[in-house]
């Protein structure tokens, strides 16, 4: 007889691990496939946020919500996501530009986590989109699902490796090649975290977030504890010291982020499942207020430097994270005033969350232009006469803060513009590159100027070989590390520290480029599918360069061809 129960197991498992299978293959793509047929940085961005985005909120869906719902939720979320992440990037000059503001990612990052345990109640129809015990539920299994996928994940890559070496000493490869092919790794790991993420839920009547819960209860004393004496010491050390930059006023907002985080875990779903414990409740109570006067503290941090310095865009999120947290412990400490004032916290939970996705959702939008805020307000600051010419950063505000910032200056170029004369040789040096700070330390900062540079410098061999156009199938953060290589340092004979060999080294037609180059410390390899150095227990210093350059190598075949040094060889097609 066909056990009903085994038969949905099996096939959960199955779907779960398919759909890992194609979030992994649709990774590969769009990192290693898609820069090579678009370099859009509008369409770049919607495809890989948007997918992302769907494939995490489905993996998750899949099991709690029948497949047509779980693709409906992920698509409710992709589809915002997506189009917002497409709007940010029309603030850029390109993609890199974009790389370098990583609070888009954070405002995207957080609509996704926020948003889908909403997601999920709303299309689960056993819940309703503001069933708190649903939400809080929902958003600890998330958490749980993906730490124990991950985790499994990593084992099961450790063990793979573990049985391919074992398999070697016995001279068979096959596991080493299997995963040597390109999108098998991405395919892999995503069928892996499929299959773990359905075996998590089926068992999650013993894999609960409630041991996880009832643990972190117990950090809330202490974390209450260290916070009080904070807030009274503070004062006395005083605050302008303490708080005077950056660093130390994220360290405070952590402190009220963690200090919300455990209230709420304190509070639980219910009454019922609250903490009743007279020195949690008294925590719960204490760390409610703590969490504004944290919060405070760290807007006033921030307020501090802006008025000392100027907005730059770390400190408008700065000031968005902390105005955040003020309103969570706003309405935390409201709440305390009311006999029913667990439940309250837990309704303001529900209204500040849907606050916290429409700020992401704004700050992605030009309503909320970080970019924007900054330019106009160090350019304010130079027309105030509090920033001479000369240390105005005109390289940050009309290149990294994308076009808002270059929009903002263009009134300074003009002669007629009052302030042009003071700035006209900021200006011809900013056109020649010269503020340029990358620049000045060897390195081009757009990919089309390294990877033209990187060309120039490098020196070839064979003798004579034509790269051809082999350096654009390296990575980009590979590109820059080889760069650095042969920028910063020399060989023992006085050349660049760096080298490349080009050879048809794969089997797939064509050939392929190994760059060597020493990056301070050790030899490191640059190629296009991964590559690593193999010694028999020598390390390679800046003079195995020297070696190639003065031609002590050869390329011999071994399953593909390697690159043969005295002291070891060079493999392109391995990890």
């Amino acid at each position: 007889m066909v056990d009903i129960h085994e038969t949905g197991v099996a096939r959960s498992r199955a779907v779960l691990s398919a759909c890992g299978a194609v979030a992994g293959l649709s990774a590969y793509a769009l990192v290693e496939i898609l820069p090579k047929v678009t370099e859009s940085p509008l369409l770049i961005a919607a495809l890989v946020s948007g997918v992302g985005a769907f494939f995490l909120v489905l993996l998750i869906a899949l099991g709690p919500l029948s497949a047509s719902r779980a693709v409906r939720s992920a698509l409710s979320i992709a589809l915002p996501v997506s189009a917002l992440m497409a709007i940010f990037t029309l603030r850029f000059h390109d993609l890199d530009n974009m790389a370098d503001a990583n609070h888009g990612f954070l405002a995207g990052a957080i609509i996704v986590f926020v948003a889908t345990p909403f997601a999920l109640a709303v299309l689960d129809p056993d819940t309703t989109w503001h069933d708190y015990p649903a939400l809080f539920s929902r958003a600890w299994e998330i958490v749980v699902r993906y730490v124990v996928a991950a985790i499994f994940a990593g084992v099961f890559w450790g063990l793979y490796f573990l049985s391919s070496a074992i398999l070697e000493l016995v001279g068979i490869d096959a596991l080493r090649d299997f995963a040597d092919i390109d999108p098998v790794p991405s395919v892999l790991t995503g069928a892996v975290l499929g299959l773990a993420l359905a075996v998590v839920h089926e068992l999650r009547h013993l894999i609960s977030p409630k041991i996880v819960l009832r643990l972190l209860r117990l950090l809330l004393p202490p974390v209450a504890g260290v916070s009080v004496i904070f807030t009274i010491i503070a004062p006395i050390q005083g605050l302008s010291a303490l708080l005077g930059n950056i660093s130390a006023g994220a360290t405070v907002m952590t402190m009220a982020i963690t200090l919300i985080t455990l209230v709420t875990v304190t509070l639980d779903r219910t009454d019922d499942e609250s903490a009743s414990a007279p020195t949690l409740l008294l925590s719960a109570r204490v760390g409610a207020v703590l969490s504004l006067v944290l919060a405070a503290l760290a807007v006033w941090a921030v307020a501090e430097r802006v008025g000392q310095y100027g907005w730059t865009p770390d400190r408008v999120l700065a000031c968005t994270i902390g105005l955040l947290l003020m309103a969570y412990g706003l309405c935390y400490v409201a709440a305390l005033f009311s006999t029913d004032w667990k439940a309250l916290m837990r309704r303001s939970n529900i209204a500040m969350a849907l606050v916290t996705l429409a700020v992401a959702a704004i700050w992605l939008t030009p309503i909320l232009n970080a970019e924007r805020i900054s330019a106009r307000s160090q350019l304010a600051r130079f027309d105030r006469g509090e920033v001479p010419a000369d240390e105005l950063d005109l390289w940050r505000i009309t290149r990294v803060w994308g076009r808002a910032g270059t929009r903002a200056f263009a009134p300074y170029r003009d002669t007629s513009h009052p302030q042009h004369d003071k700035v006209a040789a900021r200006i011809e040096a900013l056109d020649n590159g010269d503020l340029n700070p990358r620049q000045s330390a060897g390195g081009p900062v757009s990919t089309e100027d390294l990877r033209a540079d990187l060309e120039e410098r490098l020196a070839y061999r064979p003798e004579g070989v034509d790269p051809g156009r082999l350096l654009t199938d390296l990575p980009e953060y590979q590109q820059r590390l080889a760069h650095t290589g042969c920028t910063r340092y020399v060989t023992p004979e006085g050349a660049p520290a760096c080298v490349a060999v080009v050879a048809d080294f794969l089997p797939s037609p064509g050939d392929e480029i190994i760059i060597v180059y020493w990056n301070g410390s050790n030899i490191e390899i640059a190629a296009e599918r991964g590559g690593y150095f193999d010694t028999p227990g020598v390390t390679p210093g800046p003079a195995l360069i020297d070696d190639i350059l003065n031609g002590a190598f050869e390329i011999v075949p071994s399953r593909a061809l390697e690159l043969r040094l005295d002291d070891g060889f060079v493999a392109p097609n391995r990890r």
